[in-house]
């Protein structure tokens, strides 16, 4: 069993950011990805990589998972468990976290986590998710998305997923982070978790095929773009 998880806001432990200037931060790395956006799971030079945050609200510490513009930040303790369980396969890029005047917003350190491992194993037929067809920017683009009502389950393929601890989905928000159950059980008997909601992601062990699981346009994009997508349509040479 893995699992997926997303971050969920919760209130007074929330920890507000300037984020215009981080968006400033992210600038260059946002211009070079090779992706709609970065930290999606291609390789970051950490010359480029966002490096410092400001803090505006008044909290003296953080939970361990904090998420400012959608770029996953977390903590030293969870750093500490990947790179355990999944020795140099991610990158932690450290932050420097200040306060409006400049001072140290908190004592512990802080990274910024790009997932590295990006590929499709949710078997979609066997999930609560639903395709969707949208408009944006000109394009027309096809989506999962879950319904209303009911808990959320995805369901992976085992020999795709072939024990690794930690990856992204190609078809979800980067936000969507997938756990192995160790990776879980770890965080969880840290109490790190306080604001992450958890998804469960059965293992079965069938293999993950695309005519099977994509509709035609996303078919399409697998069969030009590969697992790891990119922009699409894709642009005219």
């Amino acid at each position: 069993m893995a699992y997926c998880f997303d971050y969920r806001s919760r209130g007074t432990l929330d920890v507000h950011f300037d984020m215009e200037a981080f968006r400033n931060e992210c600038a260059e790395v946002r211009a070079l990805s090779p992706l709609p956006d970065f930290f999606q799971g291609e390789k970051i030079d950490p010359a480029i990589a966002p490096k410092r945050i400001i803090q505006t609200s008044k909290h003296k510490s953080w939970t361990c998972f904090n998420s400012p513009a959608g770029v996953m930040m977390v903590c030293q303790a969870f750093k500490d468990i990947v790179d355990q369980l999944e020795p140099d396969v991610h990158q932690f890029f450290p932050v420097e976290a200040v306060k409006k005047d400049g001072s140290p917003a908190v004592d512990s350190q802080f990274y910024f986590l790009n997932v590295r491992q990006r590929f499709e194993a949710i078997l979609f037929d066997q999930s609560t998710l639903k395709w969707k067809t949208v408009q944006s920017g000109g394009r027309t683009l096809t989506l999962p998305y879950h319904s209303g009502g009911h808990q959320r389950i995805y369901t992976l393929s085992k020999p795709e997923v072939a024990g690794r601890h930690m990856w992204l989905s190609s078809y979800l928000v980067p936000s969507r982070i997938f756990f192995s159950d160790e990776l879980t059980e770890a965080v969880r008997a840290t109490k790190l978790d306080s604001v992450l909601r958890w998804h469960p992601a059965p293992e079965v062990d069938e293999p993950w095929i695309p005519e099977d699981n994509l509709k035609a346009e996303m078919l399409e994009r697998y069969r030009v773009l590969g697992p790891l997508g990119g922009i699409w349509p894709k642009p005219a040479d």
